[in-house]
């Protein structure tokens, strides 16, 4: 469908119609996240259709149905990126997409009955109720469902992972020029190789309970320290979803570089911070701090895990957890901090004082400060937490957990009621099922029990 294609300039979008008869039809985007918008290709139509047209500047995306049902469609920028505005939106042109392909009829549709459990019971006694999840679409549905209370809502991912609703968009990789004061021990500022799938802030993982905050991929790309060699703090900021919140975190995971003048034994200290109002440079308050902790391993794959005493995060805001370098890697040339450079979450940052860092370091860092970005080394440094959290629908359980239904078949999930230690009142909870239905992602059931 294309007749001709030609590298463009520098030209973010500003107006991008599309146009009747695609599947961008009635949409228009004025404005994306897409942060590198150098040479944007332009489209001439040979056959095809013009799908987005930038106003001023041309045809950006191009829609094609062959003689031979071959199907394609072009565009010149990251559909990702787009900013929604109304009907205008990222997940109706994706919709329209899989209808113009036909994708439909290979993919699952989960369909979830009763859409709600209300139950009444004599305290004491216990009852059941069947759920049935059907897949009348295509291909295999593969689902998960969890019990949480009603504060907050989880995507439980099948084989137990699970993020927040609300999940911040990763930013991408920005080259910049590295900062005199840092040393690294891979200067370059290309793509490094992937290395395992990016795991997005806030992930909960092994039971609904557990809470665990990643912002990095598993795999060590870099590592950072100081030109001139000595201590100096670096930290993730994580933020966890609202309704995830109180939590308590009692486990601290750090990567450190091999053969990096870093060695098991030496030592660290590690922070953890709040920050209510998420704007970490204007600070943030010190809860807890875990000193002289040893180095584990050093192999670029193990991390160091920390047992610290419990912190409880009332929230909602940010969690901050930082490390300082006491002896591990205080040398000119040596490298103790980890970096994933997989994908850029910006959350990641680093920081000077005029002379080594306090017992209980402030937030901002007083001399040098800012992001990993900012010093011209893009990433993520290896730097998790991990705790647990109260589950409140201990009264209600389901079985089985988890499983495949292939197309036009249904599964019976028992969900079992136990009101033992239970007193007159009304309990609300709900059970969430994940699946990898495109559509809909997450069912919600609501549940009371009465």
């Amino acid at each position: 469908g294309l007749g001709n294609v030609t590298d463009g300039f520098t030209h973010p979008i500003n107006s991008m119609s599309g146009q009747s008869g695609t599947v961008t039809q009635g949409m228009s985007f004025s404005s994306s996240g897409q942060t590198n918008n150098d040479f944007i290709d332009r489209f001439t139509v040979f056959g095809g259709s013009k799908a987005f047209v930038e106003s001023g500047y041309g045809t950006v995306a191009v829609q094609y149905s062959g003689v031979y049902a071959q199907k394609t469609f072009a565009f010149s920028y990251a559909l990702a990126e787009l900013n929604d505005s109304g009907s205008s939106n990222r997940q109706a042109i994706l919709a329209n997409l899989v209808n113009f392909f036909e994708l439909n009829s290979a993919l699952p549709d989960i369909s979830v009955s009763p859409a709600s459990i209300d139950i009444s019971m004599f305290p004491g006694t216990t009852d059941q109720r069947t759920l049935n999840i059907s897949n009348v679409g295509g291909g295999t549905l593969n689902w998960d469902i969890s019990s949480q209370d009603t504060q907050t809502v989880r995507l439980q991912l099948p084989g137990g992972e699970s993020i927040p609703v609300s999940v911040q968009r990763s930013l991408p990789k920005v080259a910049g020029t590295p900062s005199p004061l840092l040393r690294s021990e891979n200067p370059s500022l290309s793509q490094p190789p992937a290395k395992g799938d990016p795991i997005n802030d806030n992930v909960f993982f092994n039971s609904t309970n557990s809470v665990s905050l990643i912002i990095d991929d598993g795999g060590r790309e870099n590592a950072i320290g100081l030109n001139n060699g000595g201590q100096f703090i670096w930290m993730n900021q994580f933020s966890p979803h609202p309704g995830e919140f109180p939590f308590t975190l009692e486990e601290v995971w750090v990567m450190f570089g091999s053969d990096l003048g870093v060695n098991t034994g030496d030592l660290v200290d590690i922070f953890v911070y709040e920050d209510t109002d998420g704007n970490i440079d204007n600070g943030a308050t010190l809860l807890a701090s875990h000193t002289n902790a040893a180095v584990q391993a050093v192999d670029d794959q193990t991390f160091s895990v920390y047992g610290i005493s419990p912190v409880v995060l009332s929230g909602p805001g940010d969690v901050i957890i930082a490390v300082v370098n006491r002896t591990a890697g205080i040398l000119e040339g040596d490298l103790p901090a980890a970096l994933d450079e997989g994908n850029n979450a910006g959350r990641s940052w680093i920081g000077t004082y005029s002379g080594n860092p306090s017992g209980s370091p402030a937030v901002p860092a007083t001399a040098a400060w800012g992001t990993t970005s900012s010093f011209g080394f893009p990433g993520n440094w290896m730097i998790r937490g991990r705790g647990f959290r109260e589950n409140n629908c201990d009264w209600m359980s389901q079985t089985p957990f988890s499983g495949l239904i292939t197309s036009g078949n249904s599964e019976n999930v028992t969900v079992t009621f136990d009101a033992t230690g239970l007193s007159n009142g009304i309990y609300q909870c709900q059970l969430v099922v994940a699946s990898n239905d495109p559509d809909e992602p997450l069912v919600v059931i609501p549940v009371t029990l009465t």
